[in-house]
């Protein structure tokens, strides 16, 4: 359902990918310091910080933006029988097609969406581990027995039925995440300057290779029925959430506080976890298209997109230009920063009277790896990581009731989900 509330318009935080590439800490240089102030205004701690930076001039995003965009459109309307192929249960559908399996708080499944989940670093994650510690072979490939919705490899349509799909996908999915760490170094030299603060994040993140691409087709929204009562007039095509990554860079952020479901066993699953705690997110702008699915402009700019709360409580319905990469900010870097770094709830409406309209979007999560130790700086608390007197919509439960001492970045995605299941 669309909205009645009217956010303030604001612009993300723009900077060159040339002077990302070429930061250096070490450095002392008015460039340099720039792009650290730049971080702080937009990840930083103070009321009115969107948790939000966009990144210009990344080379070949323009063009590879295009290309697997067009893709999600195709792959939405493939047969039911193609995608059917492309699903994997066994993983609470958060491997290859998913649609219709999460459930809205209100209980509705939410049919709004259909994704295409995939790790863009390998086709085999649990190959990655097992090459790289070969004495934990035996435990890794009983780790993807156990927990498949973590560990399972990619799956992929038939070249036939999707050319070049899984080539679209990785090599946007790759590029999104390397430029995602190259902003890592500057996210550890805003914490280190502002509060002597090693983060490490870029250490992290770039030795992980446990990330979740997420290819997202919005559908046309469905007329809403004028005897329904509304619940919550700003959930829209995908409700109020925080990134429990590292970071999240992506098309437009499509992480949603919903409950996946599997009607064959008639139980609620978690959303994917992924959608909520890594470090970073990263979403390229979505792209619109009529009902004939031809690329059209925003066709309700003051409306339709990323909306975010900021810490202030203030709703903003944020810009984010077509050839930039979207990069937000995630709990696990909240945690890990003491609070240094903010996450920041966010959503994404449909146009109001947009009947017709599709739109097609793209996110990609970096993470730590399952077993990563997560925690706060010494000295601080969760407290600190999140403010007892912080402004959050409903569906985003407080850190202090998720993080605790001692915890594994796997067992903080746990609990997370845990937190948006049913009772």
């Amino acid at each position: 359902m669309t909205t009645t509330t009217t956010p303030t318009t604001a612009q993300a935080i723009t900077i060159q990918y040339d002077h990302l590439k070429a930061f250096d800490a070490s450095a002392q240089t008015p460039q340099n310091q720039a792009l650290i102030d730049c971080v702080g205004r937009a990840f930083g701690s103070s009321p009115d910080c969107l948790g939000l930076i966009a990144v210009q001039g990344v080379p070949n995003f323009v063009n590879q933006r295009q290309r697997l965009l067009r893709l999600a459109h195709a792959l939405a309307n493939l047969p039911k029988s193609e995608l059917e192929t492309c699903e994997r249960a066994d993983t609470l559908y958060s491997v290859g097609w998913s649609h219709g399996r999460e459930q809205m708080a209100e209980g509705r499944p939410d049919t709004s969406k259909g994704s295409y989940y995939a790790n863009p670093w390998t086709d085999s994650l649990v190959d990655v581990l097992c090459q790289r510690e070969p004495e934990k072979a035996t435990y890794w490939k009983e780790q993807e027995k156990l927990h498949p919705e973590c560990y399972a490899d990619n799956i992929w349509p038939s070249e036939v039925a999707l050319p070049m799909f899984r080539q679209a996908f990785m090599e946007l999915g790759q590029l999104m995440g390397e430029t995602g760490q190259l902003l890592t170094a500057v996210c550890d030299a805003y914490c280190k300057q502002e509060k002597g603060i090693d983060l490490g994040l870029q250490k992290t993140l770039t030795q992980s290779m446990n990330a979740k691409g997420r290819l997202l087709h919005y559908f046309s929204p469905v007329p809403e029925d004028s005897g329904e009562e509304k619940k919550d007039d700003t959930a829209g095509w995908c409700g109020w959430h925080n990134d429990h990554v590292s970071i999240r860079r992506g098309t437009v952020s499509s992480k949603m506080p919903f409950h996946r479901y599997d009607p064959s066993l008639n139980r609620l699953f978690p959303p994917h976890f992924r959608s909520f705690t890594g470090l970073s997110h990263m979403p390229a702008p979505g792209m619109f298209l009529d009902e004939n699915g031809n690329q059209m402009e925003n066709p309700d700019p003051e409306h339709a997109g990323l909306w975010i709360q900021a810490r202030s409580g203030t709703l903003f319905k944020v810009g984010l230009p077509t050839h930039c990469v979207a990069f937000q900010i995630g709990e696990t870097s909240q945690i890990q920063s003491g609070g240094v770094l903010q996450a920041t709830p966010h959503a994404v409406q449909p146009p109001r009277n947009g009947q017709g309209v599709t739109r097609e979007s793209f996110a990609v999560f970096l993470e730590p790896e399952f077993e990563e130790p997560l925690n706060v700086p010494p000295g601080k608390t969760v407290d600190d990581c999140q403010g007892t007197d912080i402004k959050l919509p409903p569906t985003v439960v407080p850190l202090r009731k998720r993080w605790k001492a001692g915890q594994k970045w796997g067992d903080f995605h746990h609990v997370t989900v845990s937190g948006f299941t049913a009772d």
